[in-house]
């Protein structure tokens, strides 16, 4: 998760905000950062070979929440992003290779 991190703060700071789809895509990835980043602090809170099962079992249960809502909110700046290729390709815009 420390990758995906990393990976979604980069891209969180190079995404323009010239229009209202990539800003609802900026602020997607934001919540994807903010999951990614409490996932690692999460998985760091406690010390795996020392801690009871209960509490593995909680944050196991808290760890798959995060990434879930990670994975989540990436796929919706995704669709935002997709969204904003097609509306700039109707423009007449070339799209990149």
């Amino acid at each position: 998760m420390n990758a995906t991190y990393c990976c979604l703060s980069v891209a969180l700071n190079h995404i323009p905000g010239n229009h209202f789809l990539l800003e609802a895509a900026t602020s997607e990835l934001a919540i994807a950062v903010n999951c990614a980043e409490r996932y690692e602090k999460t998985w760091h809170s406690i010390i795996w070979i020392r801690s009871n099962t209960r509490t593995k079992i909680r944050v196991r249960h808290e760890l798959n929440y995060l990434a879930f809502e990670c994975y989540t909110h990436f796929l919706k700046a995704v669709d935002y992003l997709n969204q904003y290729a097609n509306f700039m390709n109707e423009q007449g815009v070339p799209v990149a290779n």
